[in-house]
């Protein structure tokens, strides 16, 4: 059963969804290829927050000395996080499966390469990278075995995965009316007869990306995410609870408060044992 729990949020990275266990797949993918183009002139907007002032940052700290190296995108969506990896010098491949977003991102990084495929299945010979990234996609997989499988096999002896999604604290929260007002929260009343919110149940939850694009993402618990990297031949080399930039008070103000007592994204550096 899927149970969905709106965060009222309108973000997305610039990577479109790599999806093939989403109970929904086909329906998210035809989502970005109906409103990729304005989902790719939202996330390049001065009014782009959540990306932008939270996710991009976190995610690109861990990608600092990439000069020369190979690098694979993956849900890449309109190139954004491509465009700035060749810019800092790495030879950039990305991968997707809206077609919409592919060819987006072919227009705007032109000595790039791309290619319609799925990160559970990718196509690339072993041991072809030095880096894979991914910014908020694996939500988008339920089960992700062979989701690491597949970047491990494609990656170099010590190669480096760096991925960002929903901080699962955020996820487990759910809406409760409390004096009159609305509130999205976890906990327990003093007498402990309620209960709000529920961590350990993994599961699939809603979100919007844009006022007409809806989607849903998978909530894991830390203890799922962490045993999956490491059952998986992966070592973790670093951690972030992504937080916004100081830019980001000027961008949104209200955001900036929020967000920065609030984790909504995190970032997990692993590499291949």
């Amino acid at each position: 059963m899927v149970v969905e729990i709106s965060l009222n949020i309108s973000c997305r990275t610039g990577l479109a969804v790599l999806i093939t266990m989403n109970p929904q797949p086909t329906q998210t993918a035809n989502g970005y290829d109906q409103f990729g183009k304005e989902y790719h002139s939202y996330r390049k907007s001065a009014e782009n927050f959540y990306n932008s002032m939270i996710d991009m940052p976190a995610v690109l700290s861990f990608l600092e000395d990439i000069n020369g190296k190979k690098i694979l995108d993956i849900g890449c969506g309109s190139g954004l996080y491509s465009a700035i990896l060749q810019q800092r010098g790495a030879v950039v491949t990305g991968i997707d499966i809206s077609k919409t977003m592919l060819q987006i991102a072919r227009q705007e990084v032109k000595d790039a390469k791309f290619h319609f495929a799925d990160i559970t299945d990718m196509s690339f010979p072993d041991k072809s990278f030095d880096f894979a990234m991914s910014a908020l996609m694996l939500g988008y997989v339920e089960n992700w075995d062979q989701a690491f499988k597949e970047v491990r096999r494609i990656l170099k002896p010590g190669g480096i995965f760096i991925f960002s999604i929903f901080n699962p604290v955020l996820e487990c929260r759910e809406e409760a009316e409390l004096g009159g007002k609305k509130y999205k929260i976890m906990g327990n009343s003093k007498d402990n007869a309620t209960v709000i919110g529920d961590y350990f149940n993994q599961r699939w939850f809603g979100f919007k990306l844009m006022k007409n694009m809806e989607s849903k993402s998978h909530h894991k618990t830390y203890e799922t995410i962490i045993n999956t990297i490491l059952q998986n031949g992966f070592s973790i080399e670093g951690y972030k609870d992504a937080k916004p930039i100081a830019q980001g008070k000027t961008v949104s103000p209200l955001d900036y408060e929020k967000y920065s007592k609030l984790p909504i994204f995190c970032v997990f550096k692993v590499k291949k044992k």
